[in-house]
């Protein structure tokens, strides 16, 4: 999937996700979600992508766990002052590795350790028209429950 693709829903899951749970919303946990969401999704894909193909070193779940946690705890030293958006940057790392990884799943797939080795898995190898029309869904849906989230009452 393309990178604003995954950052956007990475964001909408995250906002949503932080919002409910730590029952604060607003800007703040979208903003904290969308720059971990960014930074892990950027991260990721430069680290992975070696001569424009997926690498197991963070295509695999092990691996973008650890990375996004390392991101994590860099980004939260930011929010120190508030031990919620500490927290919200956690779970927005969590939900950035994971909503990342999902996506690759419908596309190019990720890797998983097979004994000694890593093994390519898909669920879907959307190419062509299928992979645009994908893109847009997710794009808009994720657009939608940004909306949403910022409009949502019950987190105010």
């Amino acid at each position: 999937m393309r990178r604003l693709v995954h950052v956007l829903t990475s964001t909408a899951t995250a906002a949503w996700i932080s919002g409910l749970a730590l029952r604060r919303g607003g800007t703040e946990v979208l903003g904290v979600a969308y720059v971990t969401s960014l930074c892990i999704n950027w991260l990721l894909d430069y680290l992975g992508h070696s001569g424009g193909r997926r690498s197991p070193l963070t295509h695999e779940p092990l691996n973008a766990s650890a990375i996004s946690f390392a991101v994590a705890l860099a980004l939260s030293s930011l929010y120190l002052y508030d031990l919620e958006l500490t927290l919200a940057t956690l779970v927005a790392s969590g939900v950035s590795f994971l909503t990342h990884l999902a996506l690759d799943l419908l596309s190019g797939g990720i890797y998983v350790r097979d004994g000694g080795s890593y093994r390519r898995v898909r669920l879907l190898k959307l190419r062509g028209h299928l992979y645009s029309v994908a893109n847009s869904t997710a794009l808009a849906l994720s657009i939608a429950s940004i909306a949403a989230y910022l409009l949502n009452p019950y987190l105010r």
